[in-house]
């Protein structure tokens, strides 16, 4: 596991990006994947096609979570999706190379914890938008 400033250093944390205009449920599951896992400088070709195919699973999960987020869901409707969302990332990993990783409670609780917080801005904001 690699330490905060190093992850900020690789590109692997964003706190706010913008590019104008409200963002569709699909930009924020891209985004919200993107943090969730990234290639290192190194990684290899087959890994980094492995990680293209298990990134496009969570996108797809995500999307969905997204989609049912509503700027009048209550904190605990989206911690519950969020919970929901991350219970399906490990059969996403089945058969990949970070299948133990994300299996692992402590590594599932952090993916969690990211994606509870992206939803609860992607309903914030869209209240304020609305």
């Amino acid at each position: 596991m690699i330490g905060a400033d190093s992850a900020a250093r690789a590109g692997a944390v964003h706190v706010f990006i913008t590019d104008e205009g409200t963002h569709s449920a699909e930009h924020w599951a891209i985004v919200t994947a993107q943090m969730l896992v990234s290639a290192g400088p190194n990684i290899s070709p087959g890994r980094l096609e492995a990680l293209g195919r298990l990134r496009g699973k969570l996108v797809g999960t995500l999307t969905e979570a997204f989609q049912s987020v509503k700027p009048t869901s209550s904190l605990d409707e989206i911690a519950s999706t969020a919970h929901a969302a991350t219970q399906r990332f490990a059969d996403h990993a089945k058969g990949s190379p970070w299948e133990v990783e994300f299996g692992h409670e402590t590594i599932a609780a952090m993916m969690e914890d990211v994606v509870r917080r992206n939803l609860a801005t992607h309903a914030d904001i869209g209240l304020r938008t609305e």
